[in-house]
């Protein structure tokens, strides 16, 4: 699949989402299916529908898949784990899951709140070392997730976190 009709097939599922009631941001929500899925083409993507990497936790009733994925920590840095991720029937369930998890979980309530600002959104996903996990363990998620969206025009090329500094 082209990089471009990934993205206008994820922000229109983002916005289905969106009008049933998820508490996400589209554009955001696109870039990071881009980046998480390899722009649908992932083997987990493919296989699963799961088009961000969402793992299969013990309370997950549905079918799992399980692949190798990369991880982040202090201790190891980048390294390589077996992980079992949630398997969707389609990217709209995907999609649907995604804004249910956000809704639900309190560490994502920054990002619920701001779900009509795009780069208050990522950040209300990212880790907050210490006191919340977030989205993803790649310290430099927020600021790839938001180079995907100012590539297709998602966002404002001159997008700029709330302390002033670019992103």
């Amino acid at each position: 699949m082209l990089q471009n009709d990934f993205i206008a097939i994820a922000f229109k599922a983002a916005e289905d989402a969106v009008k049933r009631g998820a508490p996400i941001n589209p554009a955001i929500a696109a870039a990071q299916a881009a980046l998480e899925s390899n722009y649908g083409n992932s083997r987990l993507a493919t296989v699963g529908n799961n088009l961000f990497g969402i793992k299969a936790g013990s309370a997950w009733k549905g079918e799992v898949v399980t692949f190798q994925t990369k991880e982040f920590s202090d201790e190891k840095g980048m390294y390589t784990t077996s992980a079992a991720f949630k398997k969707y029937t389609s990217w709209a369930h995907c999609f649907e899951d995604y804004g249910a998890i956000i809704g639900r979980l309190s560490w994502y309530k920054d990002a619920a709140a701001a779900k009509a600002d795009p780069v208050g959104f990522i950040l209300g996903l990212a880790a907050k070392p210490g006191v919340e996990p977030g989205w993803a363990t790649d310290p430099r998620y927020v600021e790839k997730v938001l180079a995907v969206a100012k590539k297709f025009n998602l966002i404002s090329s001159t997008a700029q976190a709330p302390d002033g500094k670019r992103v």
